[in-house]
């Protein structure tokens, strides 16, 4: 099962931070063999597959995205992609609705309320608050029956116990 994120929604005041921290995190990845237990992002399962994942990037970045980092074949081998973080989508944008299936993130950043947040991947939300001074607030409501709030860490060893949902978000007024 893939619990993979694949889109960040943070809070405007904090996003340059985030990002920082963010990427702080990332150059520590180790790309390499999957049969090596110490790696953390192995290849792409299949040449089909990394063309399609280069193929989002690429449409995502002309039609206006910004690519922070990454977004290319990576230096360990020809099936390897650099881990890479896109800005300025747009919630219409396919890089967004649709989920990617490889090491890329789209960063969206908003204050709080935000507006409608849905995708028709059926992937399932998960939102992260600040000792708790967000969680009884945010989400309101939801269009999915399922959503991780300050319930899991960044590395997920645990299965969804939900099917996929499709228009997996939340609407928030």
């Amino acid at each position: 099962m893939c619990l993979a994120g694949t889109r960040l929604l943070v809070h405007e005041r904090v996003v340059q931070a985030f990002t920082e921290r963010l990427r702080e995190q990332v150059v520590q990845l180790r790309i390499g063999d999957p049969r090596d237990e110490a790696t953390e992002i192995g290849p792409i399962i299949h040449p089909r597959q990394l063309e399609r994942i280069k193929g989002f990037v690429d449409r995502a970045i002309a039609s206006g995205a910004t690519c922070l980092w990454g977004g290319k074949t990576h230096a360990f081998g020809p099936l390897y992609y650099e881990p890479t973080l896109l800005t300025n989508v747009k919630q219409a944008d396919e890089i967004v609705q649709n989920e990617v299936f490889g090491p890329v993130l789209t960063l969206a950043w908003r204050g709080w309320p935000a507006k409608s947040r849905t995708t028709t991947s059926g992937s399932k939300p998960a939102t992260w608050c600040c000792a708790g001074r967000s969680r009884g607030r945010w989400p309101p409501r939801r269009a999915t029956p399922f959503t991780w709030t300050t319930a899991h860490s960044a590395v997920c060893r645990f299965a969804s116990p939900e099917a996929d949902q499709k228009r997996s978000s939340f609407p928030i007024s």
